[in-house]
Order: C-alpha cells, then sequence, then structure tokens
C-alpha cells in the first residue's frame, strides 16, 4: 500500500445534520482518500482505501458544541490510522486500518471534504483546519481571521493561503451582529458564542 505520514486537525461547530451528512475536511470522495464528517449528530474519521471505508464514529454531539476532530497517520501504530475526536462531551477514538495515497487537492466544507460520495457541503462553523505531511505543516487556517475577502490565511510557516471558491463573501463568513446601541456584538466562535 502507498501510505502518508499525515496529520490533519479539524475544529468546528457541530451542526445539525441528517443522514446525509456533511462533509468538514478530506481530499475526496473516491479511492484513496480520507475525510472528516458528519453525520446524524455524530462526527466520522476514516480512510477510503483498497479494502473501502474504514472508519471510526464518535458518539452523539449535541448541535452548538466545539468539537476537535483529527486524523493521523502514524507508521508505528499496527493499523497505522488514528481517528480521535474531543468535544464537551468527551472524548472517543479508535484506531482505522487503511491505505491512501498523496496527490489529492485537500478540500474543506465540500462534498469532497469527505469519504462518502452522497455527503453534502458543510453547514456550520468551521474554526480552524491544519494539515501536516511527512511532519511538515502544510497549513494552517483560521476561519476566524481576514474575514471578508477571498483569501483564508495559513498561519503556518508554509504560505499556503486558501482561496474561497463557489461561495459568497456574507455566506462564507457569516454576518456580525450589532446590538441596540449599534455596537458590535463580540463573536468569541473558539467557545461558540455568538451573542
Amino acid at each position: 500500500s502507498n501510505t502518508v505520514n499525515l496529520d490533519i486537525t479539524a475544529k468546528f461547530i457541530m451542526p445539525t445534520v441528517g443522514d446525509a451528512g456533511m462533509g468538514v475536511v478530506g481530499n475526496g470522495s473516491f479511492a484513496n482518500s480520507f475525510g472528516i464528517f458528519c453525520t446524524d449528530q455524530k462526527v466520522q474519521v476514516g480512510v477510503r482505501g483498497s479494502s473501502g471505508i474504514k472508519s471510526f464514529q464518535s458518539s452523539t454531539i449535541a448541535a452548538g458544541t466545539v468539537v476537535t476532530a483529527r486524523l493521523q497517520y502514524d507508521s508505528s501504530l499496527p493499523t497505522g490510522f488514528l481517528g480521535t475526536v474531543n468535544s464537551e462531551s468527551g472524548t472517543d477514538a479508535d484506531s482505522i486500518t487503511g491505505d491512501i495515497s498523496d496527490g489529492s487537492t485537500i478540500e474543506i466544507g465540500s462534498t469532497n471534504g469527505c469519504i462518502q460520495s452522497y455527503a453534502g457541503f458543510f453547514g456550520g462553523k468551521i474554526l480552524s483546519v491544519s494539515y501536516t505531511q511527512d511532519g511538515v505543516e502544510k497549513f494552517n487556517y483560521d476561519f476566524q481571521n481576514n474575514i471578508g475577502t477571498t483569501t483564508v490565511l495559513d498561519t503556518s510557516a508554509s504560505g499556503n493561503n486558501g482561496t474561497v471558491t463557489n461561495a459568497t463573501l456574507a455566506n462564507f463568513w457569516g454576518a456580525r451582529v450589532a446590538d441596540t446601541s449599534g455596537s458590535l456584538v463580540s463573536a468569541d466562535y473558539a467557545v461558540g458564542n455568538t451573542s
């Protein structure tokens, strides 16, 4: 198998989702892919290699909960992959057996950000996504900075800024709310507070 040493982490606010699921981050919906996605108030982390889909699913997580999901490849593990989901409701972790290959574009919030071809676009708030390959951080996108532009800033040393595509800026970045005095309401998205 052609495996890739990787560490991909996504921090987001759990949306209300149905059976179809929503892609958070991944590199495609076909063979030799990996991804993190939400379905039925659970987070699924997995790989889709030559043996089909191999994944791990968290316990139920309430909508509005801040979640950090991580997929790591570690050659010292017997299975190679480890999936972890952390939230206020606890931590779930499991090993995943599979194989993937390098070369695909990483997609965030897309139907391709998922190992399941039936998943839809992510409808919640993604706070950050980072991707490390072979010990080099390829990108670390903080979606709470550079708001309102078509560029998503990469805070890693790699400088691989992302570009907003197939979305209006107002829908992509969301809206800030003013209170009755006209002042902007503090939006501390890191802890899920928008009031």
